[in-house]
């Protein structure tokens, strides 16, 4: 399948909008190490159903899915959380970067699709 621009515009708008601008002033290390559970976890579940959404969006238009998780995965915060320390553990430059950018970092990496 051709990649195009068009394509994955509006997946990639939606995710955004979904997303809305909260997760984006906040650095993933931000998140980690935020004291307050209950921010960590309407954050962490913002980001993740918006690239969730974002990535079946893809599928609809049978377009390459970004990461391919299980069917039966019932994602929550605290799954992406597990997402988040494993990648960044190996991947220390993600601690700068947004929870976003670092999320989908750790989709893909944890779910890739074959």
């Amino acid at each position: 399948m051709m990649f195009s621009c068009k394509n994955i515009f509006v997946p990639l708008f939606s995710f955004f909008i979904i997303l809305g601008s909260q997760s984006f002033a906040f650095s993933t290390k931000d998140i980690i190490s935020n004291p307050s559970p209950e921010v960590r976890n309407i954050l962490l579940k913002s980001t993740g159903d918006a690239l969730i959404t974002a990535n079946a969006s893809l599928a609809v238009k049978n377009q390459d899915r970004l990461f391919c998780p299980p069917e039966d995965l019932k994602f929550s915060p605290v799954i992406y959380e597990e997402i988040l320390k494993v990648t960044v553990e190996q991947y220390l430059e993600l601690n700068d970067l947004t929870l976003a950018s670092s999320l989908l970092f750790g989709l893909t990496m944890f779910y890739p699709c074959k």
